[in-house]
């Protein structure tokens, strides 16, 4: 069995063993090394405490060998001790930003763990994602500063140029660093930001959100948290998925299972309340047609995920090449620099993407002196050169790249 048909294998009988349906796989005629290469993948994957869980839940192999028993087990609670942790955490950020009066809406797993999922352990997360109204950003991260958070340089650092950030950004990075360090994303818009092609009508996620209480982790009490409705949720997730990740397949890309699942679970929970046909629509007016039907379809290719008859041809009305082309390159073996610039450059409209050549071959004065640590000032010019010829270095080891995979 060649690799691609072994990898093709273990996925399947990891996908059908996560749906619930382990009986299908023959888990008796797995080896020693098929065992592990199945629990690693699964921990690169996201899924180790969800596959650990469900053995748990249901029956375990008797073949498993211990040892990766217990590297599940461990997968497991050390999810749970790291979400407790940040569930506490995302408990004082929301009192605060509540004192505020900043309305914030939970995003990808702070929303998913403890909503979607049977407890929270078995979704893994590494931050927490945030939705605050732009008007407020500002607002919120002082007050997130206040409480011990910096801004990543991207925040912090001069704009490449004036109004770079207002037309290229759509979150904004935080982190902090005492113990247990917490990286925390704001976002104010989905996906894209105001230049690019995907930039979405923000305000009709706000309409629909919906209200969920769930169980502190310090206080044991109640706390109303804000998140996406099943229909907005599902559009959100299932474009991010593609347009920010690519398309699954044996882990060849930059997407993870665990994404794939969680579109997978919201359909299969909440399909009766999902709009699709509003779905539809606004996938249509946000350009995401495409990427929400690979989304879509590769989720249930991989799960089986049961679809409403008819949806995946509402979404197949308007055929996006900027979105197949981008598909096609999330999936390339060859990941540079200079590439992934090129992605962002076919994502952004016509009007803004000469502005952008000139903002990275000619970026602002103050820019260029963080950047290369000029000093004395006054040679900030002569630094010009010197992008450009690194730009020119990532160009030939991107085409050496390229040609020795083709």
């Amino acid at each position: 069995m060649g690799v691609e048909a072994r990898l093709a294998t273990l996925f399947r009988a990891l996908c059908l063993a996560l749906t619930g349906r382990g009986a299908e796989v023959d888990w008796a005629a797995f080896s020693a090394s098929e065992w592990g290469a199945l629990v690693q993948i699964a921990q690169d994957q996201g899924v180790a405490p969800l596959l650990y869980r469900t053995f748990t839940d249901d029956v375990w192999p008797s073949n498993i060998p211990a040892k990766l028993c217990s590297f599940l087990e461990t997968a497991y609670y050390t999810s749970a001790a790291q979400n407790a942790l940040l569930y506490g955490e995302l408990e004082r950020i929301l009192a605060g930003l509540g004192e505020a009066g900043i309305r914030v809406i939970l995003l990808k797993g702070a929303a998913l763990a403890v909503n979607l999922y049977p407890d929270i352990a078995v979704r893994p997360m590494h931050d927490l994602d945030l939705m605050v109204r732009k008007e407020q950003l500002s607002q919120a991260i002082a007050r997130l500063a206040a409480s011990g958070y910096h801004s990543e340089a991207e925040w912090t650092a001069p704009e490449i140029r004036r109004g770079y950030r207002d037309l290229f950004f759509f979150e904004a990075n935080l982190d902090r660093d005492w113990p247990p360090p917490v990286h925390v994303e704001l976002h104010w818009s989905l996906n894209s930001g105001e230049a690019s092609y995907y930039y979405p009508d923000i305000a009709w996620f706000w309409q629909r959100v919906e209200t969920a209480a769930t169980d502190n982790f310090i206080s044991n009490q109640t706390q109303v948290t804000y998140l996406l409705n099943p229909t907005a949720n599902t559009l959100f997730l299932a474009a991010h998925l593609m347009l920010k990740h690519g398309l699954f397949k044996h882990g060849i890309s930059r997407a993870r299972l665990i994404w794939s699942y969680d579109l997978h679970l919201i359909i299969s929970q909440y399909s009766e309340q999902i709009d699709w046909r509003s779905m539809a629509q606004a996938a249509l007016r946000f350009n995401w047609s495409h990427a929400v039907q690979a989304a879509l379809q590769n989720t249930r290719k991989l799960f089986d995920t049961r679809l409403p008859e008819g949806v995946l041809e509402q979404f197949a009305a308007a055929q996006d090449r900027r979105s197949q082309r981008l598909e096609k390159r999330r999936a390339r073996p060859v990941q540079t620099r200079l590439l992934n610039t090129l992605d962002d450059l076919s994502m952004i409209r016509w009007r803004w993407r000469l502005w952008l050549l000139g903002c990275l071959f000619f970026p602002d004065r103050d820019y260029m002196i963080w950047r290369y640590r000029i000093h004395p000032v006054t040679l900030w010019p002569a630094y010009y050169p010197y992008r450009w010829l690194d730009v020119l270095r990532d160009a030939v080891q991107t085409l050496s790249k390229v040609t020795q995979t083709t």
